[in-house]
């Protein structure tokens, strides 16, 4: 036998080893992305909600320099956020078109026609789904810019103006905010649900036994017959 035979085969089992968990690796990559950018828009939700209360209990007690504090650090802490969520989503596109770009080369590989059209569907389809997140985050950030300038706006005038009828006079400011809100907020569960449906489908894990994992073929009626009751037999 040649002797070098055997180290190519194993050496070529490694490089294929390698590869495949480069692969599943990408995969984890980007899955960890798109939960990273789902947690920051979590936090988004819970730090809007945090800017309206604060705003709206302007004046709700007579030490109106204490309530201007607590709004403005509240609207520092969404711009923070909103930040990050564009540090986050430019981290995910990324991962993304590295995925796809390694995947199709992987697939150019591919030695069978079947297999070459069933990476291209799965390929596709999953550029279809980041697509899909790509317009709802474009949707995201265009419903978050106006609110975050008309509560800047507010923070400029308060700290100019604060007193009683500074604080009246925002007022419209806040009702205008209140309804941007609304719309923030349905775009980012809309947002969410794609990413969470993403992240989903790309899990190298699968659901545990009881949590939607899929139960195997039920045995045959005759099955048992033949076989007889286990326990039965381990008592004769």
């Amino acid at each position: 036998m040649n002797p070098i035979r055997p180290a190519v085969l194993v050496l070529s089992a490694i490089l294929l080893a390698a590869c495949s968990n480069a692969g599943i690796q990408r995969i984890d990559n980007a899955a960890s992305g798109m939960e990273s950018t789902r947690q920051v828009l979590t936090r988004g939700g819970a730090d809007l909600d945090k800017v309206l209360a604060t705003a709206g209990a302007m004046g709700a007690t007579p030490d109106y320099k204490k309530n201007f504090e607590q709004f403005s650090a509240a609207l520092d802490r969404l711009e923070g956020t909103a930040k990050d969520a564009r540090t986050s989503w430019a981290s995910l596109t990324g991962k993304s078109e590295e995925y796809v770009k390694a995947w199709e080369a992987a697939s150019s590989k591919l030695a069978g026609k079947q297999s070459r059209e069933i990476a291209a569907t799965r390929r596709q389809a999953y550029e279809a789904r980041i697509k899909d997140l790509q317009k709802a985050m474009g949707e995201l950030k265009d419903a978050y810019e106006p609110f975050v300038t008309e509560m800047s706006d507010a923070r400029v005038l308060l700290a100019n103006d604060l007193n009683a009828e500074g604080i009246a006079a925002i007022a419209p400011m806040l009702k205008k905010a209140e309804q941007q809100a609304g719309v923030i907020r349905a775009k980012s569960a809309a947002a969410t649900t794609i990413l969470e449906d993403l992240a989903s489908k790309m899990a190298t894990k699968g659901a545990a036994a009881g949590k939607g994992a899929i139960a195997g073929p039920a045995p045959s009626p005759g099955f048992r017959d033949r076989l007889g009751d286990p326990l039965e037999a381990r008592i004769a």
